[in-house]
């Protein structure tokens, strides 16, 4: 270094050519960009500064060069004398490591705008204490520089003491291990919004007791925290501390597993489970994982109460034995499992699948399946809801869980309930509706309306008034329950409505014939009624299907109705309650449908002000004798012609189908006599006419029932339907075809 320090700018500059050109270009780069407020004297003392800086060994000139490069943005964040300060303190880490001292200067602009001007000293300290004249410490002092302004966005400053005292601690282990936490830590340190300190103590704790394990600890926590509510990660980490103060061992793996528990809980339920777990430490720290673990398991089963009784038992188990109690907390004793069975009110279809299939034999008086309800999911064959009871003609599906009270023996009955009604479809003859039989109850006008349909149709119709009967060479249907849905311009209408009132006729059947179960019956469908939606917020169509549901679940009362149709609600009604009786059999139902459908279709669906709605009652006595009104007949026939479609008005809203009643389930009658007709036609006996089916006509069953939703399959369309297709081919045990050029033969 000169004698004498420069005394002008010029001389300062000459100077500089004494080093390696960047230091003269990041000079006069600098010079022009300081403030236009700065005193001459001052940008003097800035420059002498960086020639001593740069005089100070053979590799000192890269530490000027940074330092005269940042200068103009680090002299924007404090007064000139803390910028002095800021420069005296990279001249000191220069005398150790030009190295340090230009990891500093270029991390200073990022971490100025965080630094309070007071702690710039102390920050100049913390990177220097970690440099103890090797590379590898000069690598972890450089980077904890760097990584210094993005530390500085989670930690406070006493934090970022602590957490750069315990670096130098596992420093002395291993410089690796200590460069590895550091950049752990920026991920970290963001996901605990209180103090960081406790995480920092277990790391330090853990150097003392397994420093081996602090990478793991680290690792361990980006991956936990995530998992755990935002507001209890602090209390997971102080938890974990003390887990280690009381001997623990593996706590990154105990901190790993526990979180993933934690992920499986709702996080509303965080708060209290941290609460037992650590009033379970006093007890035995070995238990406290086992229980969150535990508890991932059994609040699938239990409510929040239910689990602290669960525990309560398991710390009495403790106390008595040690390791009686840490079994009961692995869920590996058959006490926990009885206190899970007595404590549950919920009904697991897999512990009642026997005595269930027993009781469904009694009732149908045959052979009678039972399986879970996600069973017939998986066939991809038309049935989507895996908590929906339903049955596809063979077997009947149920729920794998239900818990909808508070006691076992309730939700038990409900699982009876379920059973029973779907059991009713099989026994009752829902699936075995037959065009052609006459109904008991009304006078037949399907006929009548498929007469005039085909009429209507022209020359251009599919079949003659010759072919009614199934006669002809060419049908438009397969099964009964197609050719009778064809009836129907709007089949999603028609399929809801044949569904409530035959549903209804099913429940009136089952609390007739088994007056055993009909309190309980009762009581699922009073309940079922409560959870309706509101009637007033429906469009008038979709409110009259509504009211249709609500009084075949035995509301009588206060039932909301648009003022206009008020009539219609009480003729539809008093259509319905003509199968309510012993005698009545699904014919009935297709005939108390046509009408009631006849009715409702010919209703706009469009919005009825608040103000337009009325509470009707309804007589819970049905009217004896039943006739057609006059007017039905020119329902009838616009029906007939499809004018129901036509003569709504514009702007009215698309009918959408009323909410499923949860205890009546999914009901396909259509999709399950097609399954019986091909498992029918693979033991060679064809359908009723001796026929087999085509392609062409199972494709266009498939397309027009209302009981799939093949716009909710990804795809085209037209491979929509093959995929259900060939689905039904294979449930029915049949052979799919290997000439793709059959549509117009049979299978």
């Amino acid at each position: 270094m000169a004698n004498e320090l420069p005394a002008t700018l010029d001389q300062l500059r000459t100077e500089f050519r004494r080093f390696p050109a960047p230091v003269v270009e990041e000079f006069d780069k600098a010079r022009a960009k300081m403030p236009r407020t700065m005193e001459d004297g001052s940008i003097l003392l800035w420059g002498q500064a960086g020639l001593g800086i740069a005089d100070q060994t053979v590799r000192s000139w890269e530490a000027a060069s940074q330092y005269f490069k940042v200068s103009p943005r680090v002299v924007a964040y404090m007064p000139f004398n803390y910028f002095m300060k800021w420069t005296d303190c990279g001249s000191d880490l220069c005398k150790d490591s030009p190295t340090l001292a230009s990891a500093y200067f270029e991390a200073s602009p990022a971490a100025m705008g965080k630094l309070r001007s007071r702690h710039i000293e102390s920050w100049a300290s913390l990177g220097g204490s970690l440099y103890k004249g090797t590379w590898k410490s000069s690598t972890l002092a450089c980077k904890f520089f760097v990584h210094s302004p993005a530390l500085m966005d989670s930690l406070t400053f006493p934090e970022l003491e602590r957490f750069a005292a315990f670096l130098d601690s596992l420093s002395h282990r291993s410089y690796d291990l200590a460069s590895e936490c550091l950049a752990l830590g920026i991920q970290i340190f963001p996901l605990i919004d209180e103090d960081k300190t406790a995480f920092i103590k277990l790391a330090s704790a853990l150097v003392d007791s397994g420093w081996r394990e602090v990478k793991s600890f680290f690792d361990a926590g980006a991956k936990a925290l995530p998992k755990i509510d935002q507001e209890q990660r602090f209390r997971f980490l102080k938890m974990a501390e003390e887990l280690v103060q009381r001997g623990g061992s593996n706590i990154p793996g105990v901190m790993l597993e526990t979180s993933q528990a934690f992920s499986q809980i709702s996080s509303d339920h965080h708060e209290r489970v941290l609460t037992l777990a650590e009033t379970l430490i006093g007890e035995s720290p070995a238990a406290v994982p086992e229980f969150i673990k535990a508890s991932a398991q059994v609040m699938d089963r239990l409510s929040m109460a239910q689990l602290e009784r669960w525990f309560e038992e398991g710390v009495r188990l403790l106390k008595q034995n040690p390791d009686g109690g840490l079994a009961y907390f692995k869920i590996e004793s058959a006490h926990a499992e009885r206190m899970l069975e007595a404590l549950s009110s919920g009904v697991e279809f897999e512990f009642i699948k026997a005595i269930m299939e027993m009781y469904c034999r009694a009732l149908a008086g045959e052979e009678i399946k039972l399986a879970a309800s996600p069973d017939l999911v998986e066939r991809n064959i038309g049935w989507v809801s895996s908590e929906s009871p339903t049955t596809e003609g063979s077997t009947v599906f149920v729920p794998e869980t239900v818990d909808r009270y508070q006691s076992k023996d309730e939700n038990f009955s409900w699982f009876k309930v379920v059973a029973t009604h779907q059991v009713a479809h099989l026994e009752f003859g829902s699936f075995y509706f037959e065009f052609e039989r006459p109904s008991a109850l009304f006078e037949d006008r399907r006929f009548e309306v498929e007469s005039q349909r085909i009429q209507a149709a022209g020359p251009d119709g599919a079949q003659d008034e010759s072919d009614l009967g199934g006669e002809g060479l060419e049908r438009a249907w397969i099964t009964d329950m197609q050719r009778y849905f064809n009836l129907f311009e709007d089949r999603k209408l028609s399929l809801d409505v044949f569904t409530v009132v035959e549903d209804g006729r099913l429940d009136f059947r089952v609390k007739y014939e088994y007056p055993g179960i009909k309190s309980a019956y009762t009581r699922v469908q009073l309940d079922s009624s409560e959870g309706r939606p509101d009637i007033t917020e429906m469009p008038a169509r979709e409110a009259l299907v509504e009211f249709l549901v609500r009084v075949s679940l035995q509301q009588y009362r206060e039932i909301p109705a648009p003022h206009d149709y008020v009539d219609q609600a009480l003729q539809i009604t008093s259509i319905a309650r003509q199968v309510l009786n012993a005698e009545a059999a699904v014919e009935d139902t297709a005939e108390a449908a046509l009408r009631i459908y006849a009715v409702i279709a010919s209703i706009p669906n469009e919005e009825v002000p608040p103000d337009e709605w009325d509470d009707v009652n309804v007589d819970e006595e049905q009217d004896e004798d039943y006739s057609d009104p006059d007017d039905l007949q020119q329902l009838f026939q616009e029906m007939a012609m499809g004018m129901e479609m036509q003569n709504r008005p514009e702007g009215e809203q698309d009918y959408d189908s009323s909410e499923e009643v949860d205890y009546r389930g999914d009901f396909k009658p259509e999709l399950v006599q097609l399954l019986t007709q091909l498992r029918m036609q693979k033991d060679g006996a064809g359908d009723a006419s001796g026929e087999p089916i085509t392609q062409e006509q199972l494709e266009e069953l498939l397309q027009n029932s209302a009981e799939l939703d093949l716009q909710a399959v990804e795809g085209d369309l037209q491979d929509a339907q093959g995929m259900f297709a060939d689905n039904l081919l294979k449930e029915a045990g049949m052979q799919l075809p290997d000439n793709p050029e059959f549509s117009n033969g049979p299978f």
